[in-house]
């Protein structure tokens, strides 16, 4: 095959993949395939299907679609990525039972946000939604107490080095529960502080608001169904917005019912007018979610941030993203308060990026510092003063924002 030839073979496969995820994702009877399915996953292969469908996190959804219309054996591969994500939440499920005792017992207020929360409460049948880790917020002042708790009951604490998550102001420690669940301990929503200096309302704020369920049999809180929208909405964005299993959570509990007015309202008390924006009007683009016109401007305040969201788009669709670093994950990751602040953020990550200094790695952490990675430095064992410090640093913070 000539390289020509080739090359439009890979991106006619591209394409199709492309298209294939958004026709699995996009809600429908779950017991029936979408139209046009069987021809794309064809053209796109069994493999391609697997990797892609995993990386946006719906395999599930990818896997329930096919099912009826492609052998199981060819895509086998989609299969146990399916298999996989229903093993770890019952995983999660039963570490939950175990974690929320523990935490009653302390006297803690906790909530449980994303991952089985969306699973049980908004999606038509859980293994539609997989995840990777459990997240759980509590107040700085009780980190210390909970991860006491929790090393008697059998967990494997991950994030060891409290001097290096000081100095990187972490807002959350990673753990492995007994059933090998991962564990986020959050004390705030979000992880990095350029973020959290954009947050506005406080976390004991969130709390309050929270509202009772049940996941698995255990009895939790979780965000109220505004502050849901809110952070899946500053979550996806800010973590570049290039995975559709966001878009399809939003699309979720959107389908649940939503007082735009006070969604409007909502995101920009937050200090997320934009980047919820963002994610709501990549939402209606890509998913076709039922986001009423003019929703997104008026949170965003005005239109060139969600334009150049469009643009970026059309180069780059989130339903063809590989992860690779792209504009549109530089352009997500820059949303903040508002325009100016938003711009000027663009500005400074867009010329930090640029050759000779180009490396657009803008996650919270670069790879090599992946916390689950036994060489990862923030494995490193710490002294019991270093997590003094590391604990009394948080519990400050956590101060300053609630007053």
């Amino acid at each position: 095959m000539t390289g020509p030839a080739r090359r439009s073979r890979v991106l006619g496969a591209a394409t199709a993949t492309a298209r294939l995820l958004r026709r699995c994702v996009t809600e429908h009877d779950w017991a029936t395939a979408p139209d046009g399915v069987a021809a794309l996953a064809d053209l796109a292969g069994p493999d391609r299907v697997a990797a892609a469908a995993e990386f946006h996190g719906v395999s599930g959804c990818v896997h329930h679609s096919l099912a009826p219309v492609v052998s199981a054996g060819r895509f086998a591969g989609l299969a146990a990525a399916h298999h996989r994500g229903v093993d770890r939440h019952v995983r999660a499920l039963g570490d939950l039972a175990q974690l929320g005792p523990t935490l009653d017992a302390l006297g803690v207020s906790w909530l449980v946000v994303k991952g089985p929360v969306l699973a049980e409460l908004h999606y038509t049948r859980p293994d539609l939604r997989s995840y990777s880790d459990l997240d759980v917020v509590v107040p700085a002042s009780a980190v210390g107490d909970v991860l006491t708790a929790l090393g008697e009951q059998g967990a494997t604490l991950l994030d060891r080095n409290w001097r290096l998550l000081r100095e990187l102001q972490v807002g959350e420690v990673l753990l492995r529960l007994r059933h090998e669940t991962l564990l986020d301990l959050h004390w705030h929503l979000f992880t990095g502080p350029a973020v959290r200096r954009t947050f506005r309302p406080s976390m004991a704020e969130l709390a309050e608001r929270a509202r009772p369920a049940r996941v698995g049999g255990t009895a939790i809180r979780t965000l109220d169904p505004l502050d849901t929208l809110v952070h899946l909405g500053a979550h996806a964005t800010l973590s570049g917005g290039h995975r559709l299993v966001w878009l399809k959570d939003l699309e979720r509990v959107i389908a649940g019912g939503a007082n735009w007015d006070d969604l409007v309202a909502r995101a920009r008390s937050w200090g997320m007018g934009p980047a919820v924006a963002l994610a709501l009007s990549r939402a209606r683009r890509v998913l076709a979610v039922p986001v009423p016109a003019g929703v997104p401007e008026a949170m965003a305040g005005g239109r060139a941030y969600l334009v150049a969201g469009g643009a970026v788009d059309l180069v780059a669709p989130p339903a063809r993203s590989g992860g690779s670093r792209s504009i549109a994950l530089l352009l997500s990751r820059s949303a903040r308060a508002g325009t100016a602040s938003t711009a000027i953020e663009f500005r400074r990550r867009l010329r930090a990026a640029l050759p000779p200094r180009a490396r657009l790695s803008l996650a919270p952490f670069a790879p090599d510092m992946d916390p689950t990675s036994l060489n990862s430095p923030r494995h490193d064992e710490g002294s019991d003063a270093d997590r003094q410090e590391f604990l009394e640093a948080i519990a400050a913070e956590e101060r300053r924002h609630t007053h």
